[in-house]
């Protein structure tokens, strides 16, 4: 009675402390659901809050800065300085300015070309030295605007990120006379975000552009200290601004942060703090209530001990009695089992002995019969190992046979399979040469009425420049319109060339001076964060090309190259000699013939490309950069231009290692036709001959009219080519030259020339036109002998051909 009472009390405590345990957990849950979260957000709000004072207070003082400089380069003594070139002068005028500021370190003043003219404090190391591939200077130059650069480390100890500020110093007139730098002083962002602190151990810090670490409250930044690999860095140097938690994996912990872009420059503030310190007091509040729970429920738990023990121990009782009283029965049972069974056994042993006399006489007899199988048996085996002798050989033959045939067959798969491959790799190349050829006849159609325009513009801006005064104001604004017609011609040859339609004018050349040549100029191109390695071969390569359009196929793939190292690397321009022959040929599916090749290989370390890009980057318009940032003509009008020298372009490229394009240009092997001959070109002098003119375009005929009579020919204007036929019957005797465009209506020019040789065979002919040159040889049918001059044609250029024709030109 005692036991049971006591296992009641101790029950009904049980419960309790359990039930008592319960609104402790639920404060507990609701500490770390509700007052952690709005911990976080406070803290994340205050983040904000750092962040944007940090970026408005950066911002105001670089607006302050460059406000600053835009007063300094008003002054007018300042420019008539520069524009003397006065170095002493403009050395007064930094000092002044430096003098004035406390923020700044030095101060530089360049010329518009780039040219270091002054600096303070004065270092004469750099006065006269090139500085136009700078950044700051390129990117002043293109948007005419104040720039703020990227950061970079100094040289001098002890190393720290700086960066400079730049603006165009622009005379009353509008033309850009100079730039003005500005370098502050490298704790200039540490002054200016000094008064803002965070509390605890929470930071500021500031990333450039591409993501590196510039500055940071809390320790002295003298190395590169990668920080794009940071999310809230990822979002806020793409521009993006906002507060949140977020994970550090350089720091291993979670952070609350808050990131904000700065405008001017492109940088990134970013202010964070350890979650695990903000939430820190709740957290020792929380284990506190964590400790009195467990005290409460160990105390619950041993009372849950002892009730059960106790209730054990009452059952254990009863249960070993009637454990007891089982056992007992079961053994009886048992020997009364075992007494009834040993009864049968008895009467089985009897039957058993009776059944064994039986099978032993029939054992006897069996004996006897397996002794006369047995001689038999031997009998047969000699029988079968003669037999297995001679079916080991026939087996033998058969598979001697076998082997030849499977040999024979694998042969026969493998010679499939060849043809199958190079079947598809044709199919493949004739469908890029149709795709070249329709875009080509595009761009051969717009070539003729472009270059027409593109005559005039020209002829008639050189006839008004070769008049104007030296001195004439209006003489820049010329330059600039001829410069343009220039760049649209250029733009297309280009087109031409994409299409293997433009006139080529191969020469003899050594590649290693056109390569060499394009060296020099291409560190501009490049940029200081690409490293550039060249491997030239030491034996000239003697090949007959086109240099300006090597020049361009050069251009476009060491372009390609740069944007596939944003990061930086190394570009590698190597030449060699290499004989290819017909089983190379075969092997790589090229589609040229066996031959020596002069061999240019531009290699990269950046992105690289996957299979399926490669099978398509020579096609026309096809691109991988953004919108706005590639036409997805460059490489395909590389590959056009190769294939107009009966070259062949080959891409190698694996992803995340890397690219080599290596161009196959046919080698001379006679060495006599390399050496090249230059002439110089005389004087040019004009004439006195009759000119008959047939020209259908209205504003060409008017121009080359007017060229032709400045030079003192005289001239007979035929509109169309039935005109001009009737122009020369009415004048054959005093016609010396009929310069005759190709295409006109009523008749063309070759039509016309032939009716006019039938009158005087002995008369001098020169051809215009601007359609492209192979609808010119296989329309028109026009041999290698036949003079023509294309358009746009310069008016020198025109001249010079009337006078090499008549035979005016000096020799």
């Amino acid at each position: 009675m005692l036991d049971r009472l006591c296992l009641k009390k101790r029950y009904i405590m049980t419960i309790g402390i359990v039930i008592a345990t319960a609104p402790l957990i639920c404060l507990v849950m609701f500490i770390e659901f509700r007052f952690m979260h709005d911990l976080e957000q406070t803290a994340i709000s205050q983040r904000e809050t750092y962040a944007v004072a940090a970026t408005q207070i950066l911002n105001e003082r670089l607006e302050a800065e460059i406000a600053f400089g835009k007063s300094f380069i008003t002054r007018q003594s300042l420019q008539q300085a520069i524009t003397a070139g006065n170095r002493a002068a403009i050395e007064t005028h930094l000092k002044n300015m430096h003098d004035i500021s406390r923020s700044m370190e030095r101060v530089y003043v360049a010329a518009a070309d780039g040219t270091m003219l002054a600096a303070y404090p004065v270092d004469a190391t750099i006065i006269g030295q090139d500085f136009s591939h700078r950044d700051w200077y390129r990117q002043t130059t293109r948007t005419k605007q104040p720039y703020v650069s990227d950061f970079f480390l100094r040289a001098v100890q002890p190393q720290r990120y700086i960066f400079t500020l730049s603006m165009p110093i622009t005379a009353p007139s509008g033309e850009n006379v100079g730039i003005l730098v500005m370098e502050p002083k490298d704790a200039f962002v540490l002054t200016s975000l000094d008064g803002i602190k965070t509390g605890g151990s929470g930071s500021i810090y500031v990333v450039d552009k591409k993501g590196a670490l510039v500055f940071h409250q809390q320790f002295a930044v003298d190395r590169l200290i990668d920080y794009a690999t940071v999310p809230v860095v990822r979002k806020v140097i793409q521009g993006q601004s906002g507060a949140e938690k977020s994970f550090n994996p350089l720091t291993d912990q979670e952070e609350v942060a808050a990131y904000h872009p700065i405008d001017r420059s492109g940088w990134g503030v970013v202010t964070v703090q350890p979650l695990s310190e903000i939430l820190a007091p709740l957290r020792r509040v929380e284990k506190g209530l964590y400790l009195f729970i467990g005290i409460i429920l160990l105390l619950a738990g041993y009372n849950a001990y002892k009730w059960a023990f106790m209730l054990l121990a009452s059952r254990r009782n009863t249960e070993e009695i009637a454990a007891v009283n089982e056992l007992l029965q079961r053994q009886s049972n048992e020997l009364q089992a075992q007494a009834e069974e040993l009864e049968m056994q008895t009467e089985e042993l009897q039957s058993q002995n009776e059944e064994l006399q039986t099978q032993g006489e029939e054992l006897e007899m069996q004996t006897e019969e397996l002794l006369l199988k047995n001689d038999e048996l031997e009998a047969m085996q000699q029988q079968l190992a003669l037999a297995n002798e001679g079916l080991e050989l026939k087996v033998q033959e058969r598979t001697a046979a076998l082997s030849a045939e499977i040999d024979q067959h694998r042969k026969t798969e493998q010679e499939r399979r060849e043809n199958e491959e190079e079947k598809i790799l044709l199919g493949q190349q004739l469908r890029q040469s149709q795709k070249m050829e329709a875009i080509g006849q595009l761009a051969g159609g717009v070539a003729h009425d472009f270059n027409n325009l593109l005559t005039v513009i020209d002829g008639y801006g050189s006839m008004m420049r070769q008049d104007m005064a030296h001195d004439d104001p209006l003489k820049v604004h010329l330059d600039h319109i001829l410069a343009a017609s220039d760049k649209a011609a250029n733009l297309t040859r280009s087109l031409l060339a994409f299409s293997r339609k433009q006139v080529m004018n191969p020469l003899p050349e050594d590649l290693n001076t056109i390569v060499g040549h394009f060296v020099t100029f291409l560190h501009r191109l490049l940029g200081e964060d690409i490293q550039l390695s060249t491997i030239i071969k030491v034996d000239p390569l003697p090949v007959v090309v086109d240099s300006v359009q090597i020049e361009q196929v050069l251009m476009n793939l060491a372009t390609n190259a740069r944007d596939a190292m944003p990061k930086g690397g190394v570009l590698t321009i190597e030449t060699d000699l290499q004989q290819l022959d017909e089983a190379y040929v075969k092997l790589h599916g090229y589609v040229t013939p066996p031959g020596l090749y002069a061999i240019i290989m531009v290699t990269d370390n950046g992105c690289g490309m996957n299979e399926v890009t490669q099978k398509k980057i020579f096609d026309p318009f096809f691109t991988t950069k953004e919108v706005g940032k590639g036409t997805g003509l460059g490489l395909s009008m590389a590959y056009g231009i190769i294939k107009q020298h009966n070259g062949l372009v080959h891409v190698y490229s694996e992803q995340g290692k890397g690219t080599t394009l290596k161009i196959y240009l046919p080698a001379m092997t006679d060495q006599t036709v390399y050496e090249r001959i230059v002439v110089a070109q005389s004087p040019l002098t004009g004439g006195t001959e009759t000119v008959l003119l047939a020209e259908d375009d209205p504003m060409v005929r008017c121009l080359m009219e007017q060229i032709l009579k400045d030079y003192g020919y005289r001239v007979i204007l035929a509109v169309d080519g039935l005109d001009a036929v009737m122009k020369f019957a009415a004048h054959q005797d005093e016609i010396d030259l009929v310069l005759m465009d190709v295409i006109m209506p009523k008749k063309n020019g070759k039509d016309a020339v032939d009716e006019i040789r039938l009158l005087k065979p002995g008369v001098k002919v020169i051809f215009s036109s601007g359609y492209t040159a192979d609808f010119i040889h296989n329309q028109v049918g026009f041999t290698e002998e036949t003079e023509l001059i294309m358009k746009p044609v310069k008016p020198r250029e025109l001249i010079r051909k009337v006078e090499d024709v008549l035979g005016r030109a000096a020799l």
